[in-house]
């Protein structure tokens, strides 16, 4: 039998039933169909770990702009209190945030209601002028920028940023307020300004001056600083400055005095080539100091000998051990000796004074025994005692920019405080030792400049710096 059909009927779809429901489709293999659906999950977990990612990029960006925002807004808004030091936070002001908001809010509102007592100083586009007083808080209050408020004449701080009173953390924390800012100046620089007080009024309105900074290890460092004046002129008195470093603070600790001489030593003063030691204390003791004429007088007559040799000498020229002359204060100066001990072994340099009298061959050549002026850190710690005048203090500070160079700060107690009222530069070399400041209390009063050479004459005592070595 033929089971060929005529090929007509292959086309003929009017005779020809077909059962639809049983035609089923052709089955994929069933690995293959695993392997789709697997790439499908793999697609959308890739796709939802990009989007999370993407999101983590996004908070972490988002906390960063943050932070640079609270950042810059800290030291805008005036602090109304300062924070607990159980509950400080971690801007650089120690707020909270929540502090921060508080303070904002406050602010805010100040200037609110000064806009509704004053509704004149609003703007023609409808805007508030800010009060010069908000400017003036939020300057003081950053630690990026140097700005300082003084009284003139006499340069009293009235204010200082906290980015300024950083560099004299050394100095009562750091709180400038009511500290003389030409008393930390170098000597060379005070005399223009002075020249231009006496001769305006005022200070500059720009000038460049050294000034020397007390970091938190008590060390000093002259800094070049050029001032710019926020206003023209000054305002009631005042002159509010903005300060640039021309030159950073140093660095380091005492490896600049290494490869110097030996200093300690003993020394007569050079009277031909020093301004009168008489003199001098006579200008410091209008401000209320003691020079080291003063000291060693106090240092003499702890030793019986040398008070005994002075009361002699006094009486032979009408005067008496405890109101000296000038003549007798010129023969004294001849006669004495300073002996200077520097300890630079410890991380804190440590000075020690001592003094006693020479007579020469014609008065019988007699050395009395040193008599101790002063020990002191050079950390520029106020030391009470030494001058015996109530209410004073002395500290030395060493300056690790300048080799050799050491500064001496006369403080006075002003309620709980003690502030700076003279500033003394003394300067080791290999054979001499020089003292230099400026006796002043205003840029517009009298002052005395002063300079004191000492040479070197022998060389240490061994007693002395056997006992500076057992201290």
């Amino acid at each position: 039998m033929s089971l060929e059909l005529p090929m007509d009927l292959l086309f003929d779809n009017s005779s020809m039933q077909v059962n639809l429901k049983h035609c089923m489709p052709l089955q994929a293999p069933a690995s293959a169909s695993r392997s789709c659906k697997t790439k499908k999950r793999r697609l959308a977990r890739h796709s939802t770990e990009a989007d999370r990612e993407k999101e983590r990029l996004g908070k972490i960006a988002e906390r960063e702009r943050t932070r640079e925002l609270l950042e810059r807004l800290d030291p805008l808004v005036p602090l109304t209190k300062q924070p607990a030091p159980s509950s400080r936070g971690s801007l650089r002001t120690k707020r909270t945030l929540i502090d921060l908001y508080e303070d904002a809010i406050a602010l805010l509102q100040g200037i609110r209601y000064e806009e509704m007592r004053h509704p004149q100083k609003r703007g023609k586009s409808g805007a508030s002028h800010m009060p010069l007083s908000v400017y003036r808080e939020g300057l003081m209050v950053s630690e990026s920028m140097l700005w300082v408020e003084v009284l003139l004449p006499d340069t009293r701080v009235v204010q200082a940023s906290r980015g300024l009173e950083k560099l004299f953390v050394g100095l009562n924390g750091g709180n400038m307020a009511g500290e003389k800012l030409a008393l930390f100046m170098h000597p060379d620089d005070i005399p223009q300004l002075r020249a231009h007080v006496q001769g305006t009024g005022m200070l500059p309105g720009e000038f460049e001056a050294r000034v020397v900074t007390i970091d938190g290890g008590r060390q000093g460092c002259f800094v070049k600083v050029r001032f710019e004046a926020a206003y023209p002129r000054a305002v009631e008195g005042r002159m509010v400055y903005m300060l640039r470093l021309e030159t950073s603070p140093g660095r380091g600790g005492l490896g600049h005095w290494e490869g110097m001489p030996e200093v300690s030593g003993v020394y007569e003063l050079m009277c031909d080539l020093s301004t009168s030691h008489y003199q001098t204390d006579v200008a410091l003791s209008r401000v209320g100091a003691a020079g080291g004429f003063h000291m060693g007088m106090n240092a003499f007559g702890n030793c019986e000998m040398s008070s005994s040799v002075i009361s002699r000498l006094m009486s032979r020229i009408g005067a008496t051990y405890n109101i000296l002359s000038q003549k007798a204060s010129v023969l004294l100066e001849r006669i004495a000796q300073v002996h200077y001990t520097l300890d630079l072994m410890s991380e804190i340099p440590v000075i020690c004074i001592h003094v006693r009298l020479r007579l020469p061959n014609m008065l019988g050549t007699l050395k009395t025994p040193w008599s101790k002026v002063l020990r002191a850190a050079c950390d520029g710690s106020p030391i009470e005692g030494i001058v015996r005048v109530p209410g004073s203090a002395v500290g030395f500070f060493n300056h690790r920019d300048v080799p050799g160079q050491l500064s001496v700060l006369y403080y006075k107690r002003e309620g709980d405080a003690w502030r700076v009222f003279h500033q003394r530069l003394y300067r080791f070399g290999s054979e001499t030792v020089t003292l230099r400041g400026e006796v002043f209390s205003s840029l517009a009063g009298d002052f005395f400049p002063y300079t004191l050479q000492f040479r070197k004459v022998e060389e240490a005592d061994r007693t002395i710096l056997a006992a500076a070595e057992l201290n």
